[in-house]
Formats: C-alpha cells, sequence, structure tokens
C-alpha cells in the first residue's frame, strides 16, 4: 500500500500532455492539499486558480502552501459560489471539495475555463458525477481513489476504535406528539388525537370541515418515526409519478423532520456519554443547531455562530467542540482524541469527513449512535462498508467502567 509520498508520486506521473487531468478521491489526512500543490510545482504554473467551499478553507490552503512551497506565486481563491465571475486565464485550476461542482449552474461556468490542467479533489466522488464532467468539458479524467481503510493499511492514519452505541424507539407510552397544522395561522383552533386516528384527522374530508387547525397527535415514539416515514414515501411516489415539486419539497420536508426528529431523540444518550468521557478532547457532530447549543452552549459552532468556538479549541482554550454540518470538511482542527456522531444519513462522503476529523489522533475513537429498526441502521451499514471489522465493537458502559 503507498505512503503519501508514493501516493504524491503516482498521482504525478497520471499527469500527462495527453491527459492533464486527474481526480483524487481520498479522505481527510491523507494529504490532498499537499499532492496538489506538488502537481502545481511539477508543471511550473503561473496562474493558479484554487476553488473552495467557503472562504474559510482558504485559510488552511494558505498554511499549506507556506508550509511546502513558501514561494509559489500567482495563487487565486474563489468559492464555488462566485464562479461567475471567473476569467478563462489559467494554467491550472485546482477544484477543492469538487462535489460542490454538482449544480447546472457551476457546471455551465465551468465549461467556459480551459486550463491547461485540472485537479479535482474530493473524499468521495461516484463514477457517474466524474463521467458527468467528463462529457461536460469534452475531457478525460484519470481516476485515482485511496480509501480511508488504504490509509489505515499504510499507516498514514492509525487504526481507529468504533463503538456503537444502539438505541430503541419506545412503542409502549404514549409520551410523545406529532403537530400538523393548515390553513390561516391566526384563525387555528387546536384540536387532540391519537396515532390512531391520525389518518381520518389528516384526510381531506376532514380538513374541509377543519379549515384552520393545529393538530397535536398523541403517540410513542416508534409511531412517530412510522408517521414520518409514511409521510416521506407518500410524497416520494408522488413526485415520481407526476415530477411536481410541490410533492418533492414535501418529501424533502418530512426526510428533514425525521432525521432531525431521530437526531434530537438522542440529545440524553449523548449526555451520558459527556460524562463517561470526562476531560477527552472531542468534536461532537449535531443533528441541529438547537442540539448544538444544548449540548455545547458557548461550545457550539453553525450557520448562526461566530467561529470563537472554534478558535478556542484550535488554541487549545477549549476541549470541546460541538458542530453542525460546516465543519464536516475543509477546516484543520487540532489534537481531536474523541469523535462522536450523533445522526448519520445516506451518503457516503459525510461520514468520511467526520471520521477523518479524528482519524489523525494517536489513538482515535469514534462513538456513533443509531436507533434499530430504523434508516440509521441502512445508513451505519454503508458508512461503515470497506473497514475492517475488527475495529468496530458495540459499546456498553459496563463493560467499559
Amino acid at each position: 500500500m503507498m505512503n503519501r509520498e508514493e501516493l504524491s508520486a503516482y498521482v504525478l506521473k497520471q499527469i500527462t500532455k495527453n491527459n492533464p487531468n486527474v481526480a483524487l478521491m481520498a479522505g481527510t489526512g491523507v494529504g490532498k492539499t499537499k499532492i496538489a500543490l506538488d502537481i502545481v510545482n511539477k508543471f511550473k504554473c503561473k496562474k493558479i486558480l484554487v476553488l473552495i467551499a467557503e472562504r474559510a478553507h482558504k485559510k488552511n490552503w494558505e498554511e499549506e502552501i507556506a508550509k511546502w512551497y513558501p514561494k509559489l506565486k500567482g495563487v487565486e481563491f474563489f468559492c464555488y459560489a462566485s464562479m461567475h465571475k471567473l476569467e478563462d486565464k489559467y494554467d491550472i485550476i485546482l477544484y477543492d471539495e469538487c462535489h460542490h461542482l454538482g449544480t447546472e449552474k457551476r457546471l455551465s461556468y465551468l465549461q467556459r475555463l480551459h486550463p491547461k490542467f485540472r485537479v479535482f479533489l474530493s473524499a468521495t466522488l461516484s463514477p457517474q458525477f466524474l463521467t458527468t464532467l467528463e462529457y461536460l468539458l469534452g475531457i478525460r479524467i484519470t481516476r485515482v481513489k485511496y480509501s480511508l481503510q488504504d490509509a489505515i493499511d499504510s499507516n498514514i492514519l492509525r487504526k481507529p476504535q468504533i463503538n456503537l452505541i444502539p438505541l430503541e424507539l419506545n412503542n409502549k407510552a404514549s409520551d410523545d406528539e406529532i403537530i400538523e397544522s393548515w390553513g390561516k395561522e391566526k384563525l387555528r383552533k387546536k384540536l387532540q388525537c391519537t396515532y390512531r386516528e391520525v389518518w381520518s384527522c389528516t384526510s381531506p374530508i376532514f380538513k374541509k370541515g377543519n379549515p384552520n387547525v393545529e393538530l397535536h397527535i398523541k403517540c410513542t415514539q416508534a409511531q412517530h418515526y412510522e408517521y414520518l416515514t409514511k409521510k416521506m414515501d407518500y410524497y416520494k411516489r408522488n413526485f415520481e409519478m407526476y415530477r411536481s415539486e410541490i410533492m418533492k419539497n414535501r418529501w424533502l420536508q418530512y426526510g428533514s423532520r425525521r432525521k432531525r426528529f431521530l437526531g434530537e431523540l438522542k440529545t440524553e444518550e449523548v449526555k451520558r456519554l459527556l460524562d463517561y468521557l470526562g476531560s477527552k478532547r472531542f468534536i461532537c457532530f449535531c443533528t441541529s443547531i438547537n442540539q448544538a447549543n444544548e449540548l455545547g452552549g458557548e461550545n457550539a459552532i453553525h450557520s448562526k455562530s461566530d467561529n470563537k468556538a472554534l478558535e478556542d479549541f484550535n488554541n487549545l482554550k477549549s476541549d470541546k467542540l460541538f458542530a453542525v454540518g460546516m465543519l464536516q470538511e475543509g477546516m484543520n482542527l487540532k489534537n481531536i482524541e474523541v469523535g462522536i456522531i450523533v445522526q448519520l444519513d445516506g451518503q457516503e462522503l459525510r461520514f468520511i469527513q467526520k471520521s477523518g476529523r479524528v482519524y489523525r489522533a494517536d489513538n482515535p475513537v469514534q462513538y456513533i449512535f443509531y436507533y434499530k429498526n430504523t434508516r440509521d441502521e441502512e445508513y451505519l451499514a454503508k458508512a461503515l462498508e470497506g473497514i475492517n471489522s475488527e475495529y468496530v465493537k458495540e459499546f456498553s458502559y459496563e463493560d467499559n467502567n
């Protein structure tokens, strides 16, 4: 298995005048940025563009340039959101976290640019996406994939300890509640029903006779999950049949509600784990802003917070960081001992990015919460594909006291 230097040399060999385009699919910690800069240096590129997902990622690139190629000049940075402002003047374009190209507008802007070299960087890219790029740009892209397991086998990343924490939805006590509403907000009357009555109380006939309602549906946790899943499936089927944007939006809305429901149910169990971890230095990937604020307070970082929590963490003023989404990629974090994943989803990329934050530690430890008999199990199986099962175990507090 190749180490970092061998991987860089291998990638460099793939780039020729006849095929100057390469996609490097490798996770956090492998050194994708350094390899991209090695390419810039080898081919003496003078006009260099680095496309980034967020402005905060520019700092990471500047630090890597200062570390490896301090004399390098001519580097410009643009966010993908600003691609429409770009001129066609570059020798090389480095597409950092290039899965962010995947919108129709950005792909159209991509066609305006004709650099001599293109380097696509991401933790994972689908073959279909790369084929689309090849078709749109009229090029061939050499694909180099270096998996998380490859990095572990090469000792680039340490062998992790992945602890699974299984949970079960309560299906006995009707102490949960689903709230649905329709009609004019100021005119809504509050009604209540049981889960057994839910479909009659949300039927078109019922709504016609009750046009302005806030309906409180008493249910168990398992029934709440079942309800959101049925609504998701209903709108998904309708979208697939009729291609209605309204159906698509409702399908996605119920999907978000289900994900948030499962994730926020885990809050008390996460608190228990945090007590167990004590003074360990960790990052916790939360489901929602509300959950991050509840668990982390001033140590939470998300789209509605400033960067103080991140700065305190990297300056070793704090050993706790509670993140929502924005720290999955592109930001360097220092000396993490433990990673906590509260909510899985169906995207392998997000799991790789979250996991990669921890795997640089000397003894990386990860905790993953999941609910049995839900989509969590499917997402977990997908996330752990290709990872040696000897690193994975079911965690119990009793066995670890």
